[in-house]
């Protein structure tokens, strides 16, 4: 696996420190933030520069200022991080916080407590699809920008 910037925004100190240590030893550079409102402010300054921005954001909901639908939803109207992928690790259980997950723009949802396993395999399937997507999306943009030319066959018959 490539190595990643990952945004943890978690309260619970000893929630956030199980998953910087899950996750550094798969060669992920983990910033966190423990407050939703600071959580976004650290995403913003982290995508100041590309080799910074996070390419993942684990985020939890229930937190004391800003719950994590807040932050989602706002990470989603920012044009600089909309295109981040959000994991919701969270308490919260029940199918409508899911659905109300999802809705506010998460890419997946985990509950806990969690298989630390799990998690690391979350986080590595995100990022892979994550990647292939962009790889898509650069492959598409140099075939739409790429200048056209004829074909010498068609160049000949065409001055007959």
């Amino acid at each position: 696996m490539l190595p990643a910037n990952i945004l943890v925004i978690e309260d619970d100190f000893i929630v956030a420190r199980t998953i910087e240590r899950s996750l550094r030893s798969d060669q992920f550079t983990i910033t966190v933030a423990n407050r939703g409102d600071k959580g976004l402010r650290i995403a913003r300054q982290l995508c100041a520069l590309p080799s910074t921005a996070p390419d993942l954001i684990i985020l939890d909901i229930i937190m004391p200022d800003m719950d994590g639908y807040t932050v989602c939803r706002n990470m989603r109207a920012d044009p600089q991080l909309e295109h981040i992928p959000i994991l919701f690790l969270t308490a919260k259980v029940k199918t409508q916080d899911k659905i109300a997950g999802f809705i506010a723009g998460g890419d997946d949802y985990l509950c806990k407590p969690f298989n630390v396993d799990e998690l690391v395999l979350r986080v590595q399937a995100i990022l892979r699809r994550t990647r292939a997507r962009a790889v898509e999306n650069i492959a598409e943009n140099v075939a739409l920008t790429a200048p056209s030319s004829i074909i010498p066959e068609q160049a000949s018959a065409a001055d007959d």
